[in-house]
């Protein structure tokens, strides 16, 4: 029936399905008409027929079609809904099948379009995720919420990276869109998710919206582009069934009819399609199927919406399922909640609440702290927003104070410079003796005598505090805390003023406000006991006496009786005799009259002078006119503030300027001592107090009154108070400000300040502190200076030595002096030389001095230029410029460091009390300390010393006292780089501290520690080996000096005659200068006048510039630096100054990448090495050296972990070490990481116990103990256990000391070295096993990879599968020591015992 009718219709072409052609007009005949159908019954569309409005519609909720044409109760729930014609973004509306609702609650209702939605407010429609998101950053939505409005016009937004991009090449933007044009051809669209114009497929071109293609003939079809069949037409670039009716489909470029169950219509978004005609089935392939209860079929009739809230179609099982929670239903797939995120990418995804304060991101895979933090995905939390003295802890959770800052009242405060941060940090950790006030946030001192317990002043036991004082408890009575009393034993009473346990006496009690035992009765207090008034007595008021009943007697204390006043005397309440003629007194127990000018006192007990008059030694003297008596009648006033009064001259003195007058003395202010009638400032950092006539010093310094200075004098030494001399004690001399002890076979001096020896032949050396022989003929002087017999003769080298021809000997016959005023003596020529011209020779006679306006330089006569003028002793010029100083050798005036001022002597020196000078710049002194004399250098307080490099005072090393501000070795050390080491067995330290001296005639080897003895044919002289006769000592061999050269009196070398040419040790030869140069004598060549040596050819230096001192370059004016290649000069770069003809970084500045920048923060200028920066320790400078770290994870060292490339320093109470003795045992548990050190540049370990577990998968070294320096390992007890491809035990580049040390390692792996690029090994009493996994691993090695010199003393070597004991053979000093088991190169080892 339906074929028929529809072919009907194809023929009439007019009206739809069931409908007839009335008078032009389509009408349903049927009398059912549902919408824009005509239906002959509502059954066939799963609805029932209503009876009144004569229209299909739906069972009400509790009714259901019962298959005929009414609704019926319900016997199953089901409720069916039918619209094909709802707007975009929209679907049928379940309780109302005439209307439609959006899709979810993402999007609103679209007021500028009706029938349709938009994404809601504040967001767009992306199409690449379909999904209503917010604009990334603070872009905004447009105003059709389809995309975000990039900042720039130029720019379009990506759905895909939701980013703003430009145009690609060959394009340009449309504006007030979202689209690119691509301008090559209608050939090329714009592709947004690949930022590019692509090329559309062949027979394609871009459509009218830039961003696809269309077919440029023929209809879209999934398998491209293709012509319409005859049947069809061209409708919106698709093929549809020409003159279109309802029912028919086009597919497969036909057209067909619609199966009986299925319908297509106009009016449909897919009416080019067959859809499933019943409401409630949907289309599966070529099936229709029925949606499962309480849900319906889509608007595409595709799938089935779920009625139910949060609930979606399951296309496999087809049923309808709930969401999970803290989600909703969209587009028939489950979507989180905004405030939850997806872990999957299901369609039914398990969301997870957002924690408070925060919300999902716009893709909802995570949250998004709404402070700005960073969600943590494992707790599920926001971290709180920190400030900016907090740093968050993910462990905690919570915001924590940076590490140099602590927690006061929640706030967190910087702690001051020169304080640490407590393992909690609540407090700040001040210097010893000090708390630190959280109010103030400054450090305090303690009571005097408290220490401080966690930042609390605690008073030793038995303590008090009082007036701010630890004070003693008395005898016997304890305290506790909080220190305020004392509790005194036998229930004794504690008083203060002056502190003391008060027992009072039998038949006494304590008067609690005079706090004195006050006795009961008749009785009184005598001698801490209560005592019985005589008969004729009773007790005074305050029981301390008696009174007696008569008042012809008074009470006498000492013999506990009333005594009979003298005659004309009566006792008063004070039981005192009181005489009853006028102006007497009692004396001797005798009425006695006062003398001249003077009057009983008021107690009658003796006189006093009159109103004018004072008392000088018992005689009333009158006040001059204008003053009276004072203080008690001692004295007389004066008319002036400044003025005292001289009782033996009674007139009125001045005080010194700055004094002030105190109890008529003359006292100076604080910081000032009364020194010959005068104040005088106290030296820094000492103080002074009342009277002011001595001034106190700090770290136990003696203060001398007539110098003005605090003094410290060495050990073995007394200070004089009168002239500040220290006198060494005993037999000892002070030599360098050291006490050395004079040889057994001399006696010191009067003065301390030498040696005489008991031969008269031999005289004191105080270099060598050693009696040495005068030469044969010479007998020493007072002066210990030995004289030639000889006439004309003088000591050279201890030799006497004739002086040449013309000359004599001078006064000391140290020297000679040349008969002619023209010549001066050269010594190592033993000729008088010519003076250069317009020069005469000095009054020494050893030089000499040019005419009235030039001074000698390079042996010429030069004149002051420039802004110099000669000094007024012709040895020098002086720059007239206060802040520059005069370079004779260079003949010009440069400038001081930074901040300097010159002296009237043309000096450099920091004006500022508290500053010293460096090469750069005058520097502030740290605290603690002041400059010293010379204001090169600041003397810091206690047992340390000043470092230059860090500008800090630190603590002296190991075996060494301060002295002087230098660190001096104990006895029995040497002063090696910064550090005391022990003089080996059978020597002892030379007079300066800086060596050892060996017996036996050996020589000592600085850099191994040992004696070692001199070549044959040689012998030992101040450490040095010297040939005999006429030869010197060069390179192990002793050569004789070449022709036309002379042996130097030292014999160190040779020297030639001819002043133009220079001794070549090498070569062992005389070589001449070139051209236009000659020789200084000390084998260099120095050009003459203005050229300097450039490539052994003397080269003139070009306008504006000079030769430096050595003639090896030219010095350009200005702030620029000389090129000898190119011979121009070249400004230094910004922040940068000309320093020892280079450009070095300006103070405060360091080069990093050939450009200097400022010195990071808690970092101070390197004095020795310019153009770098120190971190204060224990921070440490990072590697880009921005700035000074402290190691974070130097805290615990129980899980130590070691990240790559991270040098991890010691750790040991929240420290790290570098370049710090360490002297505590500390215990590694496990160590984990790659290509580490477990310790970087640590000089000395003492007393360690080290215990490592590690593993690691790439080159590692253990454990690094020095940095290029000397390291040494004193009383240590290491174990190692560590898997890795390759690594070292020890590993360093300088050398290395063992002594008293048990090393274990077991290695799984090869074996670098025990030390790795050593210099020298040492060890001494010393055990050292290595055991490795892998039998004789081909590499191997016990000891050292390039080691040159190996000392093994009293020591043992045993290796398990190690095949090399050294990485080569060298010649190795072993005594009394055995190896096991090393494999090769044992054999080498003579004289060395297998071990057992």
């Amino acid at each position: 029936m339906y074929r028929l009718l529809i072919a009907t219709l194809l023929q009439s072409q007019q009206c739809a399905k069931n409908f007839t052609l009335v008078d032009q007009e389509c009408k349903c005949l049927l009398n059912i008409k549902y919408g824009n159908y005509c239906l002959n019954n509502c059954i066939d569309i799963g609805l029932s027929f209503h009876k009144q409005l004569k229209t299909c519609t739906s069972c009400k909720q509790t009714l259901e079609y019962n298959g005929e044409s009414y609704c019926s109760k319900m016997m199953k729930e089901k409720q069916v809904t039918f619209n094909f014609d709802c707007g975009k973004f929209m679907r049928p509306n379940p309780a109302d099948i005439s209307s439609c609702i959006c899709i979810d609650n993402s999007f609103e209702l679209d007021q500028n379009s009706p029938g349709t939605c938009k994404c809601s407010f504040g967001t767009y429609y992306n199409t690449f995720f379909n999904l209503c998101m917010k604009c990334t950053g603070n872009l905004a939505v447009d105003a059709t919420n389809s995309y975000c409005i990039c900042d720039s016009v130029l720019q379009y937004y990506s759905h895909k990276s939701r980013n703003c991009y430009n145009c690609p090449n060959f394009s340009t933007k449309i504006t007030s869109t979202n689209v690119c044009n691509c301008t090559q051809s209608n050939r090329y669209y714009f592709n947004a998710d690949a930022q590019s114009c692509a090329l559309c497929p062949s027979g394609q071109i871009v459509s009218s919206q830039y961003n696809s293609c269309v077919c440029s003939s023929g209809a879209m079809t999934k398998n491209g582009c293709q012509l319409c069949a005859l049947s069809s037409s061209l409708v919106d670039n698709y093929c549809q069934c020409s003159s279109y009716l309802e029912g028919w489909s086009f597919n497969n470029n036909t057209c067909n009819s619609c199966l009986s169950n299925q319908w297509s219509s106009l009016r449909s978004s897919a009416r080019y399609l067959c859809m499933c005609l019943i409401a409630n089935q949907y289309q599966l392939n070529a099936d229709c199927i029925d949606c499962p209860s309480r849900s319906y079929p889509s608007a595409d009739k595709q799938t089935c919406i779920c009625n139910d809230a949060n609930t979606y179609f399951d296309t496999t099982s087809k049923t309808c399922e709930p969401c999970n929670s803290n989600s909703y239903v969209s587009n028939n797939k489950c979507y989180c909640n905004r405030d939850s995120y997806n872990k999957t990418s299901a369609i039914a995804p398990i969301c997870y609440l957002c924690p408070s304060g925060a919300t999902s991101n716009d893709m909802q895979t995570s949250c998004r702290c709404l402070n700005g933090q960073t969600y943590n995905q494992t707790t599920n939390s926001c971290p709180p927003t920190c400030s900016s003295n907090e740093t968050f802890d993910g462990i905690s959770n919570t915001c924590k104070c940076k590490p140099e800052y602590i927690k006061v009242s929640s706030q967190c405060k910087l702690c001051p410079v020169e304080t640490s941060v407590s393992a909690d940090q609540s407090y700040c950790v001040c210097s010893y003796g000090q708390f630190f006030n959280t109010t103030s946030m400054a450090c305090q001192p303690c009571p005097a005598g408290a220490t401080v317990e966690y930042n609390e002043c605690k008073c030793p036991t038995n303590y008090f505090i009082s007036s701010n004082v630890c004070t003693p408890c008395p005898s016997g009575a304890t305290s506790s805390a909080p220190y305020s009393t004392c509790i005194c034993p036998n229930s004794g009473n504690f008083v203060l003023n002056p502190p003391q346990c008060i027992t009072c006496p039998a038949s006494s009690v304590l008067n609690t406000t005079s706090k004195i035992c006050v006795c009961s009765g008749n009785l009184y207090m005598k001698s801490g006991s209560c005592v019985s008034c005589p008969m004729d007595a009773s007790p005074n008021s305050t029981k301390t006496s008696c009174v007696c009943n008569t008042n012809t007697f008074r009470f006498d204390l000492v013999s506990n009786s009333c005594i009979a006043c003298p005659s004309g005397a009566l006792s008063d309440s004070n039981q005192k005799c009181i005489c009853q003629a006028a102006n007497s007194y009692v004396l001797n127990n005798v009425c006695t009259p006062c003398t001249a000018n003077s009057k009983p006192t008021i107690d009658l007990t003796s006189c006093t002078c009159d109103s004018v008059y004072i008392n000088v030694s018992n005689v009333c003297k009158q006040c001059p006119a204008g003053s009276g008596p004072v203080a008690g009648k001692l004295f007389c006033s004066c008319p002036q503030s400044n003025q005292i009064f001289d009782t033996q001259s009674m007139t009125c003195q001045p005080c010194p300027t700055g004094a002030t007058v105190v109890s008529n003395e003359c006292v100076c202010p604080n910081n000032f001592y009364m020194k010959l009638g005068a104040c005088v400032t106290c030296p820094p950092l000492a103080t002074s107090v009342a009277p002011y006539s001595t001034c106190t010093c700090p770290n136990r310094e003696t203060f001398v009154p007539l110098l003005g200075i605090c003094k410290t004098c060495p050990l073995d030494s007394t200070l004089s108070f009168l002239t500040g001399v220290c006198t060494c004690d005993g037999n000892r001399f002070m030599k360098e400000s050291v006490c050395v002890s004079c040889p057994s076979d001399s006696a010191s001096n009067s003065d301390k300040t030498s040696c005489t020896c008991n031969l008269n032949n031999f005289r004191f050396d105080s270099a060598s502190a050693k009696c040495l022989a005068c030469p044969s003929g010479a007998f020493p002087d007072p002066n210990q200076v030995c004289v030639c017999q000889t006439a004309n003769s003088f000591v050279l080298s201890g030799v006497c030595t004739p002086c040449p021809a013309a000359s004599s000997p001078s006064s000391d016959l140290a020297s000679c002096i040349c008969a002619s005023s023209s010549q001066f003596f050269k010594v190592d020529q033993l000729a008088c030389l010519p003076c250069p011209a317009g020069g005469t020779a000095s009054s020494a006679g050893n030089s000499c001095i040019c005419g009235s306006d030039q001074y000698v330089v390079n042996n010429t006569c030069t004149t002051c230029v420039g802004q110099a003028a000669l000094k007024e002793d012709k040895s020098t010029c002086v720059c007239t410029s206060n802040t520059q100083y005069f370079s004779p050798i260079d003949n010009v005036c440069l400038n001081c460091p930074s901040g300097a001022t010159t002296s009237p002597d043309g000096v450099c020196f920091c004006p500022n009390a508290n500053e010293f000078m460096t090469p750069a710049a005058c520097v502030p002194c740290p605290s603690s300390s002041s400059p010293s004399s010379d204001k090169t250098s600041c003397v810091c307080l206690g047992k340390n010393y000043f470092d230059r490099d860090s500008v800090s005072c630190l603590p002296c090393w190991a075996h060494s006292i301060v002295s002087n501000n230098v660190c001096v070795c104990d006895s029995g050390y040497f002063k090696a780089a910064s550090k005391c080491v022990a003089c080996p067995i059978g020597s002892q330290v030379t007079g300066d501290g800086l060596s050892c001296s060996c017996s036996n005639g050996l020589g000592f080897d600085p850099l191994q520690v040992l004696c070692y003895s001199c070549p044959a044919g040689t012998s030992l002289s101040q450490n040095a080996c010297l040939c005999s006769g006429s030869q010197y000592y060069f390179s192990g061999s002793c050569l004789s000096c070449p022709s036309g050269a002379f042996l130097k009196t030292d014999k160190s070398s040779c020297a030639c005659t001819d002043a133009s040419k220079f001794f070549d040790a090498n070569s062992n030869s005389c070589r001449s200068c070139p051209d236009s140069s000659a020789s200084n004598g000390k084998g260099q060549c120095l050009c003459s006048g203005d050229s300097f040596l450039r490539n052994e050819v003397c080269t003139k230096c070009p306008a504006g510039t000079q030769p430096n001192s050595l003639k090896t370059s030219c010095v350009c004016v200005g702030n620029q630096v000389f090129n000898a290649s190119s011979l121009t000069c070249a400004a230094c770069s910004s922040n940068m100054t000309v320093f020892n003809d280079r450009c070095v970084c300006d103070f405060g500045f360091q080069q990093i990448g050939g450009v200097c920048s400022l010195c990071p923060t808690s970092s101070l200028p390197s004095f020795s090495t310019f153009s770098s920066c120190t971190c204060i320790p224990p921070q440490f400078m990072s590697e880009d050296k921005t700035t000074c770290q402290v190691d974070d994870l130097a805290v615990k060292c129980s899980k130590f972990i070691i990240r790559r490339g991270v040098k991890i320093q010691y750790c040991l109470d929240g420290k790290t070490f570098n370049n710090y003795e360490l002297n505590k045992n500390i215990y590694f548990d496990k160590i984990e990481g790659l290509h580490a050190s477990v310790f970087y540049s640590i000089h000395r370990m003492k007393n360690v116990k080290l215990n490592i577990k590690s593993h690691f998968n790439d080159f590692i070294t253990q454990i690094s103990l020095s940095n290029n320096m000397n390291a040494s390992l004193v009383s240590c007890n290491i174990s190692v256990q560590a898997r890795g491809n390759e690594g070292s035990a020890l590993a360093l580049s300088g050398s290395v000391s063992l002594n008293s040390c048990q090393i274990h390692f077991k290695l799984d792996g090869m074996v670098n070295g025990l030390v790795y690029s050593a210099e020298a090994i040492a060890m001494n009493k010393s055990s050292i096993l290595v055991e490795c996994a892998t039998p004789e691993y081909y590499n191997s090695k016990l000891l050292a990879k390039t080691a040159s010199s190996i000392r093994i003393l009293d020591s043992r070597l045993i290796g398990v599968n190690i095949k090399y004991p050294f990485s080569s053979c060298p010649t190795a000093i072993i005594i009394r020591s055995c190896l096991s088991g090393v494999g090769e190169c044992q054999s080498t080892c003579t004289g060395v015992g297998e071990c057992s």
